[in-house]
């Protein structure tokens, strides 16, 4: 992925407009970590937003630079629905980030310290109603798991040690009916009750 062209000059050293070699999303992972040096010297500039266009001149995200070292990125579908937005810290996912679906619900609500997934992460259906809530603890998921059937219905619910499944989880169906009960220890599946 390489800068394709400056599509006009910054205005008043406050706004950079870019295309990126790329015809659909710019994935801003690959974009940051391939640009870091050539974004150091653009936020230097006296530059405060950069807009990223695909080359076929979609809009799709904009980086403003908040401080020395952190950014704030917003990214668009090539359709020009918000996808994703979050800030980053030293070139790397660090506090709130929330994706969406393109209809603009929110899909995902989560936490990041410096790249690491941390704290809660909540997951949406489309409809708008719970999918799955989870924690993490340094990157792995590390505690109790509830996922949720598209009516709001709780459809599993578990726990995880350090990433592994411990103990039991449930299953029910979109009634509510339990059918299933699974037991684990330290990740291996020792008995499973069916109803």
């Amino acid at each position: 992925m390489v800068f394709q062209s400056c599509l006009n000059k910054p205005q008043d050293n406050l706004v950079l407009n870019i295309t990126v070699d790329t015809d659909s999303t710019i994935d801003y992972e690959v974009f940051i970590t391939e640009h870091k040096k050539k974004l150091d010297s653009i936020q230097d500039s006296g530059i405060h937003t950069i807009y990223l266009y695909n080359s076929k001149n979609d809009f799709t995200g904009s980086i403003q630079f908040l401080d020395n070292d952190s950014m704030y990125y917003i990214g668009y579908y090539t359709s020009g629905e918000k996808w994703v937005e979050g800030e980053l810290s030293d070139y790397k996912m660090h506090g709130k980030w929330s994706e969406y679906f393109k209809t603009g619900n929110l899909k995902t609500l989560s936490k990041f310290k410096y790249d690491t997934i941390i704290g809660d992460l909540i997951a949406y259906h489309e409809n708008g109603t719970i999918f799955y809530k989870t924690s993490y603890e340094n990157g792995v998921e590390d505690g109790i798991i509830i996922g949720y059937h598209y009516n709001g219905k709780i459809s599993f619910s578990g726990q995880k040690k350090k990433g592994t499944k411990v103990g039991e989880w449930k299953i029910w169906t979109e009634s509510g009916e339990l059918i299933k009960v699974e037991h684990f220890n330290n990740g291996e599946l020792v008995k499973v009750e069916e109803y």
